[in-house]
């Protein structure tokens, strides 16, 4: 779903405004981004000159016009349409933008889907069947939109944009380069009628005669608005043929996990919203500090007067007291043991006991709000015990999943029904067992069902012949007996487990246990016993299992366990049976959370299956308690800000409220929340007791042990808990290949490369440009979008870097001539974006590279870059070039097909910097005319390639290697086309950027 933005009144002085320019046509690889002027601009666009200026239209009908002025300064065509419909302006709005709807009603588009929602805006792909010889088309294109209601105006900007997971296909041509600005305006007299503007321009890389434009405007427009017509008619129906839907969904009786009904596809959602705050925090869990995340656009927080920016440090919260909000802290930390976020809790524990032994202050409020918390506490010591346990319990599991240098010790056992098995001995003979999977495909609320209903165990689970629930502790603790059963042995054991809810602080739940004593249970149901000659009670000496929730359908899940079964059977052969049988349990999960699935899509699958009844009836609350948590984390998810404290819906105290919500009301348009308060009453305890205690310390998390430095093989992680970064540190060419080789972009994030040199014991790498580029690297990675993540790989020692034959410079995923070497890994073996040496310390190349949203360099120009493929396009281009605007043509290599990147080493050094320095010193005017000569190496090598022919290097320039960067110079009167090259090096930034401000004094004719 996409939502509107509140209106917000234009910047003053703003040039877009003020020459009510349309925008220039960028191509795609700039990553287009609207400003709120061009918005502002394109409410009152049909009252700009241009409009009043049109001439002849090319196409009239009752309703529309569309017209086709010539342009001065492009070859390419801008169309301008404009119109009246008797529908008001939401309903036209919707008719058109409504995915779903839109593919419902026109023929022509059989697909329009949200490829990736963002803070502001969408990226969008969109699919359009022509009739012939039109090839059809798609688009993949970055769209805003916003609404204005002082005017009842609706307007979207769209231009073509580039995504990974909308790569172009033989099917349809991709049309590269394209912008559209549109406002739909409820006319002054009616609220049921309205008028519409829209401005188009695109470029088709090839020439298409206007006569033909004209028949298909005549063949299609008329169909098209008639459809239209129809289609407004009709959407208050379709609306309520889904609230229909919705409500016979809410009737039928439900698990739960479908959550809230909403519509297919990726439609738009109008909200009007009341004004909000729209500040919203993260604490640090290991300095304990908070600091502003970002703040809402258009919300108060956004538009005061002083500039809140993104890591501010909170020190007050609107003057309240400090020493009174401690009782709110040991409060926040029962509320969070509410929801079992044991981690957090506990480190809210360990620095409220720091800050109540301190007895340095004098205060008697401070003393006072001490003392009280201070007896709370010691009445509640079990409680603090039992979560510091936990935590050590949690931490340490966290740590052994983690644990690198480990996995050498276990050894693959086999992959069956997508489940990996690996196994290792223990000391006393025994098996250690790592089953490690994807559960996809089901709600991860029946999945959680399926294993905590643990007396259900011997209905879905094979040789398991008795399953009891002895205890059952809180919502999260139990402990259980189970029966295993065979023709040759049976086995009980009695098990202990709890899980720890690590969603929001490592992205992961935990569930940890194994067996213990009878002594140890207290429990209404009798212990059977296993009876025969052949049974006996097994020790399941070690139990942990780890799921990480990657989608609503799908999660991660490893489970480590160490079985002893106590029986004289060989251990070569038990353990064989151990390791063949074992994976077979995931997918046994797996197939009953599918089973609940499909039997609540009727009434008899509901009423037999017991799953089920047990999530309605919920006769211990389990589910009620689940379920919102569940919810909030994939909203979260979703929304891509992720909370680290928990929330709570009570009132705050008396005096508290007021001074709290003013200053960190962080939802939309609600009041602030008692457990938003406590994180700034956090915050303000820990940040007021610093001038009168101690500096809390930082902890780093670290993959490797404490006693590592950062030469040692194994890998480490840094985590940035506020910016959601990562980095990891990998050694060598197996370690770097084997994590880049398996990592998967659209689940994972985003993943950034950098190829340094080995460091010294001191951190020093032998490599001075790598030394050179450390600071800027990490400077500008800090700088990313939250979620990014960067894993350094280093290539070894000097002598091994400088073998020509190592793996590094010869394997096709990485492909390396130079270090250090910066690039985005794309997934799928391709790599783009890619700065080597000097350009790894150049602050604005890293800003691009890394995709800050608010680069140092600030905004590009709004200069054009057309791609062309053939030296024909090339000289047709040229012939009707006037001189009137800069041009610029830069001949590069194509792509490689394992990589993704240019086959020309040099070509691939170049392109970044070369593209960004256009973009951002060219004229607004300039257009650039990027040419592929060749997909391969061996093309290009060609003597009767068709760029090194006379023709094209008499008629347009010399190119005899790429890259080639040249600035056109014309003399109209001869027809004569003089290519002036860029001589230094690329390197020689400066240089380059005196040479797009159209002052090359740095080349020369050829």
């Amino acid at each position: 779903m996409s939502s509107f933005e509140a209106p917000r009144s234009a910047a003053s002085g703003s040039r877009v405004a003020a020459l009510g320019r349309r925008p220039q046509l960028v191509h795609r690889s700039s990553d287009p981004e609207f400003s709120d002027a061009e918005l502002d601009d394109a409410v009152d666009m049909g009252e700009h000159a241009v409009w009043a200026n049109l001439e002849e239209p090319i196409y009239v009908e009752k309703d529309v016009e569309i017209f086709r002025p010539p342009q001065k300064n492009s070859t390419l065509p801008v169309y301008y349409a404009k119109g009246w419909l008797p529908f008001s302006a939401d309903t036209l709005f919707n008719a058109l933008l409504d995915a779903r709807y839109r593919k419902a009603w026109d023929a022509n588009v059989p697909q329009v889907h949200v490829v990736e929602h963002q803070h502001v805006s969408d990226v969008m792909y969109f699919a359009m069947n022509l009739p012939w010889p039109f090839a059809n088309r798609d688009y993949v294109y970055r769209r805003r939109v916003k609404f204005y209601p002082d005017q009842t105006a609706f307007v979207v900007l769209c231009q073509a944009a580039h995504h990974v997971d909308a790569p172009a296909n033989i099917i349809r041509m991709r049309v590269e380069t394209c912008t559209l600005r549109m406002c739909i305006r409820s006319v002054s007299t009616s609220n049921d009628a309205c008028d519409f503007h829209v401005e188009y321009e695109d470029d088709t890389n090839f020439s298409i005669p206007n006569y033909m434009v004209n028949l298909l405007l005549r063949s299609m427009m008329a169909s098209f608005m008639t459809e239209l017509r129809k289609a407004c008619t009709g959407y208050a129906s379709y609306i309520n043929s889904l609230q229909d839907d919705v409500t016979s969904a809410q009737v039928t009786p439900s698990n739960g996990a479908n959550g809230p009904c909403t519509p297919l596809d990726d439609d738009f959602a109008i909200e009007f919203r009341k004004k909000k705050i729209g500040l919203h925090l993260e604490t640090d869990l290991f300095s304990n500090k908070v600091l502003v995340a970002f703040c809402e656009k258009d919300s108060e927080a956004a538009v005061c007067g002083e500039n809140i920016e993104p890591g501010f440090l909170v020190t007050s919260v609107n003057g309240v007291s400090v020493a009174s909000n401690i009782d709110w802290v040991w409060e926040h930390v029962r509320l969070l043991k509410t929801t079992e976020r044991i981690f957090s809790a506990a480190l809210l524990i360990d620095r409220l006991e720091a800050f109540l032994a301190d007895a340095s202050s004098t205060n008697k409020i401070i003393v006072a709000a001490k003392t009280r918390v201070l007896r709370a506490m010691h009445d509640e010591r079990d409680f603090i015990d039992r979560i510091k346990e936990r935590r050590d319990q949690g931490v340490k599991a966290l740590k052994e999943f983690s644990d690198k240098e480990g996995d050498d010790e276990w050894q693959f056992g086999q992959v069956m029904l997508g489940v990996t098995t690996s196994w290792k001995p223990d000391e006393n003979g025994s098996v250690w067992i790592k089953l490690e999977g994807i559960i996809d495909g089901v709600d991860i609320f029946n999945t959680v069902s399926v294993i905590r209903e643990v007396d259900l165990y011997s209905v879905w689970t094979p040789f398991c012949s008795q399953s009891l629930l002895l205890q059952s502790m809180g919502y999260v603790e139990l402990a259980a007996y189970l029966m295993i059963s065979s023709p040759f042995m049976q086995r009980d054991a009695i098990i202990r487990a709890f899980g720890i809810n690590a969603v929001y602080e490592s992205r992961c739940l935990l569930l940890l246990g194994g067996s213990v004593e009878e002594s140890a249970v207290t429990s209404s149901v009798p212990i059977p016993t296993c009876q025969g000659w052949n049974a006996g009670r097994m020790e399941i000496k070690g139990f942990r299992a780890l799921i990480e929730p990657v989608t609503r359908t799908t999660a991660r899940t490893c489970i480590v366990a160490n079985i002893d079964p106590k029986c004289a059977i060989p251990k070569a052969l038990l353990n064989f049976g151990i390791k063949k049988m074992a994976g077979i349990l995931l997918y046994l999960i797996r197939k009953e959370a599918e089973k609940i699935e499909q039997d609540q899509k009727s009434a008899s699958g509901i009423a037999s299956n017991e799953h089920l009844r047990r999530i309605n009836s919920d006769p211990s609350g389990f589910y009620m308690w689940l379920r919102p948590i569940v919810d909030k984390y994939f909203l979260d998810l979703s929304n891509g800000s992720f909370s680290t404290m928990a929330k709570n819906d009570a009132a705050p105290p008396a005096g508290a409220g007021a001074g709290a919500g003013a200053g960190a009301g962080a939802g939309a348009g609600r009041a602030l929340s008692p457990m938003r308060f406590m994180q700034l009453a956090l915050a303000t305890t820990v940040l007021f007791s610093m001038a009168y205690m101690y500096q809390f310390v930082s902890v780093s998390v670290s993959l490797r042990s404490a006693g590592d430095s950062d030469s040692e093989d194994s890998g480490g992680l840094l985590r940035n808990r506020v910016l959601g970064h990562s980095v990891l540190h990998l050694q060598g060419f197996e370690a770097g290949y084997k994590f880049v080789s398996e990592y998967d972009v659209e689940a994972q994030g985003p993943l950034y490369i950098l190829f340094m040199s080995d460091a010294n014991d001191d951190g020093k790498y032998w490599c001075p440009d790598c030394e050179r580029a450390k600071k800027p690297v990490m400077d500008a990675f800090n700088r990313a979008p939250r979620g990014s993540r960067l894993v350094e790989i280093r290539v070894g020692p000097e002598s091994y870097w400088a073998d020509y034959m190592n793996e590094f410079r010869q394997n096709q995923l990485f492909y390396l001539d130079h270090i250090p070497t910066l690039m985005r890994y794309e997934g799928g073996g391709n790599s783009s974006t890619m700065l080597t040496e000097s350009f790894c310390t150049d602050t604005a190349l890293l800003d691009y590279a890394f995709r800050v949203n608010k680069p140092l360099a600030g905004e590009p120009n709004k200069n054009k870059v057309i791609t062309l493929y053939t030296p024909v396009e090339v000289i047709n281009y040229l012939s009707t070039y006037d001189s009137t605007y800069p041009l610029f043509l830069f001949f590069v290599s194509g792509y490689h097909a394992f990589n993704g990147r240019l086959w020309c080493p040099y070509c691939d050094r170049a392109d970044v910097a070369v593209m960004h320095y256009y973009n951002y010193t060219a004229p607004d005017n300039a257009v650039m005319v990027r040419v592929m000569v060749a997909d391969t190496y061996k093309k290009w090598k060609l003597k009767k390639n068709p760029f090194k022919l006379p023709d094209f290097q008499e008629k347009v320039a010399p190119v005899r290697g790429v890259p080639y960067l040249g600035f056109v110079k014309k003399d109209l009167a001869a027809n004569k086309i003089n290519v002036h090259q860029f001589m230094p090096d690329y390197p020689e930034t400066d240089k380059l950027k005196t040479f797009f401000k159209n002052k090359p004094r740095t080349a020369r004719p050829t």
